[in-house]
């Protein structure tokens, strides 16, 4: 099938981002799409509901992730941490004082990391009422009341629940763990097997867990020969072999289409693109050939038909440049009038 090579000066704006704690999608830099004869023939990239659907409620709570069943997901991304009685659950920041109320249940202790705490006392916390107050993507007002008393009641959520739940709807689960940051919490050392060891306990089909490769890798795959290993970085030929790699997270505005045929072509591997809350995000990775996008608005993207940036290369570019040059005819005006006033008030 014949290719094309089309740039894509993405300079549109703006959505709220993912695996970063950054408030916005930045703008990335000329990226190339090969816009192949067919551009609907490309599949379609699967949907992982970051921390479940968190415009619509609360992330990586319950609620959150029922909320991307119902708009299809193939599966869930989720942030886990372990707690000081050994329990991993689910939080994506260092403390609870963002997605709890922490502040107000144990002020003396609101600023100690998350795994400073007992997962009694993290099930006392209410998970949902910050959503509420805060409104982090503006759609609290099309939210029911019955909708908003579900979010009132939010509570924090274990890995053991998620993966449950992964099990109970065929989902696949893809998560970002990380290592104790309270240096008494006395599970630095063993916290990997404690999270691998409840995802197996759940019973979830070994092939529907993304595990992202990092410390103690021989033993992850020697205890669950069945995960898939994901790297979460561009990497070699060697750490690809020996870690089993069979996928790589990147990040959507690092991506061009020649990468991803690069990894494909080389070492079939498939790309999982973060993070996309736009159309056009989601259509840039579908495009471009990825294998799954981390969405932060599920339904948006499930709902697509085909890429919003299936037009011709030279429609590509007559908008392109028609778009810089205006950006330029804007500025100089701007440029001009702001010297004109500044000569009147001199």
């Amino acid at each position: 099938m014949a290719r094309k090579l089309v740039p894509i000066y993405s300079d549109m704006l703006y959505a709220p981002k993912m695996l970063t704690s950054s408030a916005y999608e930045t703008k990335p830099e000329l990226s190339i799409v090969i816009v192949q004869d067919n551009i609907y023939d490309l599949p379609k990239p699967l949907i992982f509901g970051h921390k479940g659907n968190p415009k619509f409620a609360p992330e990586n709570t319950l609620l959150s992730f029922q909320e991307a069943n119902d708009a299809n997901v193939d599966g869930y991304e989720a942030d886990v941490a372990v707690s000081m009685d050994g329990i991993p659950f689910l939080i994506h920041d260092v403390t609870l004082r963002r997605t709890s109320d922490v502040a107000d249940v144990f002020p003396d202790r609101q600023y100690r990391a998350a795994e400073a705490f007992k997962l009694i006392e993290l099930k006392q916390l209410n998970a949902g009422k910050w959503f509420l107050h805060q409104n982090p993507y503006g759609t609290v007002h099309s939210l029911s009341k019955s909708k908003k008393d579900k979010i009132m009641r939010q509570k924090i959520m274990s890995l053991l629940d998620l993966a449950n739940l992964a099990k109970l709807n065929n989902k696949m689960l893809i998560f970002d763990l990380r290592m104790p940051r309270d240096w008494g919490n006395p599970h630095i050392q063993d916290y990997i097997p404690i999270i691998v060891e409840t995802v197996l306990k759940s019973g979830i089909d070994q092939s529907k867990v993304m595990w992202i490769s990092g410390p103690m890798n021989e033993y992850v795959m020697n205890v669950a020969p069945g995960f898939v290993q994901v790297y979460g970085a561009e990497t070699n030929a060697r750490n690809i072999i020996s870690r089993k790699i069979k996928m790589l997270i990147l990040e959507y505005n690092t991506l061009s289409e020649r990468l991803i045929l690069h990894y494909k072509d080389m070492y079939n591997i498939s790309i999982i693109s973060y993070t996309s809350s736009a159309e056009w995000t989601y259509s840039l990775a579908w495009c471009q050939g990825a294998y799954a996008v981390i969405s932060d608005d599920p339904k948006m993207h499930r709902d697509l038909t085909k890429p919003i940036f299936a037009s011709t290369p030279h429609e590509y570019h007559v908008l392109w440049v028609s778009t810089y040059i205006l950006c330029c005819v804007i500025s100089m005006l701007a440029i001009l009038r702001s010297r004109k006033m500044f000569d009147r008030n001199r």
